[in-house]
């Protein structure tokens, strides 16, 4: 059964996978997520359409729980 931790262990095996492929990772989500922040809402309707585990998702709902 896939709980939230496994989903969490996943993800975070993900990121540091990805992080030798794109150094400047981080800095592209935060980019994005301040752009999202900047429209003003607290809720704003997202949809993450990557193909990866939803590393963006989970950074945008740690920043903006309300997405």
């Amino acid at each position: 059964m896939l709980t939230h931790d496994v989903a969490h262990e996943w993800i975070t095996r993900w990121d540091r996978q990805q992080e030798g492929y794109l150094p400047d990772r981080e800095e592209r989500f935060t980019a994005l997520i301040d752009a999202v922040e900047a429209a003003g809402r607290p809720d704003p309707l997202v949809v993450d359409l990557g193909c990866g585990p939803g590393s963006l998702a989970a950074r945008l709902l740690d920043r903006l729980p309300e997405a």
